[in-house]
């Protein structure tokens, strides 16, 4: 009558030894001394016996099982974080580009504007020296000293070489204008080029970071379940050996009670 509380306590016990060992397979690869300390204990008390026996490896199955809850928030929550990290990167790396963006339309609109500028400026003094020249003719005219026209109309051909030359300057001017925005358009492109190629990094590390945690999730059960079918076997193994062992036993005493029954016999 005593066989059968003890075969249900041996699986009680046995049972609690494997959800050890699983929480110990999830903790092994972070705390190996404190597992082994853990183990150690368990082990010692499996000596005692008895109900004392289930009480301690419940407490210490508690306790394992405290530390891979706090270990996998831990773990959860760092894998936020660096979704998080990535997202601000993306953000600040696409507000900078907006703002290159920005400095691009301002400077080509001040390129624009300068350009308009000088040709204002140019077409003015075209007209001003035009309309002094006319105004100086017909005076000289009016007071009959028409010789002095060759002398304008060679003062004129001067102004004109030199508004020529200045008009030259300004052209060249213009032109380095021109090729320092090129410059500036052309640095900034690569800038923005270089961004939006460290943004797509990112994505990608992020993405790859998300995969490697599922398939770590993955592994982690399917090792779970591999370990739990084989301590699953193992535990079948030893029960068919306790059993053919009960068989044993009974067989002994039922030749010992055999023999003992002969004798009696045999004495009457």
């Amino acid at each position: 009558m005593d066989y059968q509380p003890k075969v249900a306590m041996h699986k009680i016990t046995t049972s609690l030894h494997l959800v050890h060992r699983i929480l110990d397979s999830i903790l092994d690869r972070a705390y190996d001394d404190k597992l082994d300390r853990l183990y150690e204990s368990v082990n010692n008390d499996d000596q005692r016996g008895g109900l004392k026996i289930l009480a301690s490896q419940a407490h210490h199955i508690h306790e394992l099982a405290k530390e891979v809850q706090i270990n996998f928030s831990g773990y959860m929550e760092m894998q936020r974080k660096e979704e998080k990290r990535f997202g601000s990167m993306i953000s600040s790396l696409k507000k900078e580009n907006q703002d290159i963006r920005s400095m691009l339309k301002i400077a080509v609109t001040e390129k624009e504007a300068a350009e308009n500028r000088l040709c204002v400026l140019k077409g003015d003094k075209d007209q001003g020296r035009s309309a002094i020249l006319q105004i100086a003719e017909k005076g000289l005219h009016k007071v009959g000293f028409g010789f002095i026209m060759d002398v304008i109309t060679g003062e004129s051909e001067r102004e004109e070489n030199m508004s020529s030359n200045s008009a030259t300057e300004i052209s060249t001017t213009g032109r380095e204008s021109d090729q320092g925005v090129d410059s500036l358009t052309s640095v900034v492109g690569k800038t923005m080029e270089n961004m939006q190629n460290e943004i797509n990094d990112l994505r990608q590390a992020l993405h790859k970071s998300s995969q490697v945690t599922e398939k770590g999730l993955m592994f982690l059960f399917a090792m779970l379940k591999v370990e739990e079918l084989t301590v699953d076997l193992k535990e079948v193994e030893r029960e068919a050996a306790r059993w053919r062992e009960a068989c044993e036993l009974e067989v002994e005493a039922g030749k010992d009670a055999i023999k003992q029954l002969n004798q009696e016999v045999i004495f009457q």
